[in-house]
């Protein structure tokens, strides 16, 4: 592994944020029990390892699943497998894997779960060759008490990473990287597959190492699966010859076939991408990369529909590092189709002696939350891990303190806000001629937006007061002026506090002029007595102002129950 350094360009920047981040109340992290070194490989936490690849946690129901590597004394390696019964407040770990000697070491490991709760595991096993390795996985129905091993591959090469997914189909799916350092170093992907039926025979090879681009080799893997059957497989591609890298998603088809899904461009340093897809079999990816040129990283965020046309792109911030993206879906239980993106990264402090976990989350199609680094309760973290599927808006998370060499999880606390809602109806109740001041109108809604236990209305309109949040679906303001324009727009709030964007403004209500207008005759410009029979009459009149539109005018008077009389000029 060592030759890997030497290979690649040393170029590591120390990473802090470079934006505001929202502190708020923190969750305890759940340290697992035993401590542990390296957790992903053997290089530990160091340039060009900052991402252990796949997946190191899963669920099943209530259930919580992580493997991760140990290296306990020089030329000793164990594969840790830990579990949690109660959603992850409590843990016990023990090793399922041991080996001792030299080049002998453990990485890569990834974990799934089965729909029927067996549990898979893959890693990468060394040889006394420093460039052999085996690909492994492991089976189990009981929760660990038992293995069943299949031997998948004799790597002639050194492995660098791998992943599974077991598709809704019952297939297992297995990627892994490898490079060959006994001839042109290339790195490359590979996949095997079989099914959960027949485990314990021969995997098959589907993909001999990627050749849609000679020029570019795979490293960092991670692989995900839709509902309709469908595995895709996200891989950080190295240039071999500038070291530029770009991001690529590979499709495997029902039928085993494999294509490239979503390409990506640009002349960049890549990190670590992450994919996730959703019910209707949109596909997400979050990764981070260093433009040419530039001493920044960027977080980017690619969404594509199942043919793979690119249908959302964004440069969500930019900072001096970003590590190990993740992507995950927060589900809304009542619609399972409406679902918002969460992103976590890992950041660092200029100096790189600490390493926190900041997240943000999609609020509208085109604005993102402002970061927040309030979802652990701060101890140091790598090799961050985020369970895509995520519950009640509290992503399930699990990373390595490479400064104590523990391992924590966190539920994280809810910090996703609800998206941002409709714009509410305003309609106006008419309450007749020469009702004045008395109108009436309300904004409302079919019922409270997706993931919101309250609402606040913001009226714009003339002497209107905005409503504090309530869960009313309807809210009614009488006693508002005519002659005027009223919209509405509304801002959600959800049960831990996190509030929506403002919604757009409704179209606009005007309320016409229903306020009768004023007026008097004067006699004989009011004097009090008169020794004529004939008089003059002066009329005086006017039109009240109360709306924001002004005075509308006179036409017309009719004086002690005469007809209708024009009056001159009006």
């Amino acid at each position: 592994m060592k030759l890997l350094n030497k290979l690649r360009p040393s170029c590591f920047v120390l990473f802090i944020l470079a934006v505001s981040f929202i502190p708020v109340s923190l969750r305890a992290d759940v340290a697992l029990p035993n401590n542990v070194n390296g957790f992903a490989t053997v290089e530990g936490f160091s340039d060009y390892f900052e991402s252990g690849g796949g997946h190191s946690l899963a669920r099943h129901n209530n259930n919580l699943y992580a493997v991760f590597s140990d290296y306990p004394a020089a030329n000793t390696n164990q594969l840790i497998f830990a579990k949690s019964n109660d959603n992850g407040v409590n843990w016990t770990s023990w090793p399922i894997d041991k080996t001792s000697g030299v080049s002998t070491y453990i990485s890569g490991a990834s974990i799934a779960v089965s729909s029927n709760g067996s549990i898979y595991i893959s890693y990468l096993i060394g040889t006394s060759n420093v460039n052999e390795h085996k690909l492994k996985v492991l089976k189990t129905t009981n929760e660990g008490q038992s293995w069943i091993t299949a031997n998948v591959y004799n790597v002639a090469e050194e492995g660098l990473y791998s992943d599974l997914v077991i598709s809704e189909q019952g297939v297992i799916v297995v990627a892994l990287s490898r490079t060959n350092w006994a001839g042109n170093g290339i790195t490359s992907i590979y996949v095997y597959t079989n099914t959960e039926s027949n485990f314990t025979s021969t995997f098959v090879e589907e993909v001999g190492g990627f050749n849609y681009d000679t020029n570019r080799n795979g490293d960092t893997l991670y692989l995900s699966k839709d509902k309709q059957g469908n595995v895709f497989l996200a891989a950080d591609y190295l240039h071999n010859s500038n070291y530029n890298k770009t991001v690529r998603v590979f499709k495997r088809a029902t039928n085993g076939s494999w294509s490239l899904f979503a390409p990506s461009s640009g002349a960049y340093t890549g990190q670590h991408p992450a994919i996730v897809n959703d019910s209707l079999g949109n596909l997400y990816l979050a990764y981070s990369v260093t433009p040419n040129g530039s001493g920044s990283m960027d977080l980017m965020y690619r969404k594509y529909n199942g043919s793979g046309t690119e249908i959302a792109s964004n440069t969500l911030l930019s900072a001096p590092k970003i590590y190990t993206p993740q992507i995950g879906l927060a589900a809304n239980t009542d619609a399972p189709n409406d679902v918002i993106p969460v992103i976590q990264f890992v950041s660092g402090n200029s100096g790189g002696s600490a390493y926190n976990i900041m997240q943000i989350s999609q609020q509208s199609d085109s604005i993102w939350s402002v970061p927040t680094a309030s979802i652990t309760s701060g101890n140091q973290a790598v090799f961050l891990h985020m369970l895509p599927e995520i519950i009640d808006d509290k992503p399930d998370m699990l990373w390595y303190n490479n400064l104590n060499n523990k391992v924590y999880f966190n539920r994280a606390p809810d910090k996703i806000s609800p998206w941002i809602p409709s714009a509410p109806v305003v309609r106006w109740a008419d309450q007749g001629l020469n009702s004045g001041s008395t109108q009436k109108v309300s904004a409302s809604m079919t019922a409270l937006p997706a993931r919101s236990t309250q609402v606040a209305y913001d009226w714009d309109g003339f002497s209107i007061v905005d409503t504090a949040y309530t869960t009313a679906i309807v809210d009614t303001k009488t006693n508002v002026h005519d002659r005027q324009q009223v919209r509405a727009r509304i801002k959600a709030k959800d049960a831990a506090g996190n509030e929506s964007l403002d919604s757009p403004y409704s179209a606009y209500v005007s309320l016409p002029d229903r306020t009768s207008p004023s007026g008097s005759v004067v006699i004989n410009s009011d004097g009090q007595y008169t020794s004529k029979n004939a008089v003059s009459l002066a009329l005086a009149y006017a039109d009240s102002t109360s709306g924001t539109a002004g005075q509308s005018g006179v036409n017309g008077v009719s004086i002690n129950g005469s007809a209708w009389l024009t009056i001159s000029g009006a």
